[in-house]
């Protein structure tokens, strides 16, 4: 959600989902400690889509966003869930409305 919040250019909605997914994550290396290196997901890939959403800047975020999904199917692989890998939808869900609203 936080990409297509982005690409529609609604950085608010896009840094709020980013938010939700770190919080998520940071639940996640709590409860399984052996996924320790989800931390570099946060300080690599989630803080420069971050960094991204800040400076509104397209670019940055798509760039960030394609590290973190490329990261996440190394992980995957690497803890024996090759079976996992994240596709990004075609299209956003039709039941948002992505516009900025300032």
């Amino acid at each position: 959600m936080s990409y297509y919040a982005a690409r529609a250019l609604n950085w608010k909605l896009a840094q709020y989902q980013l938010t939700k997914v770190i919080a998520l994550f940071r639940i996640g290396a709590t409860l399984r400690p052996k996924f320790t290196e989800i931390e570099w997901l946060h300080q690599n890939a989630f803080s420069a889509m971050s960094e991204a959403i800040r400076a509104q800047d397209w670019r940055r975020f798509e760039e960030a966003f394609q590290e973190r999904h490329s990261g996440s199917d190394q992980f995957h692989e690497k803890y024996g869930y090759s079976f996992i890998h994240f596709v990004l939808p075609k299209n956003p869900p039709d039941m948002y409305d992505l516009s900025p609203k300032e």
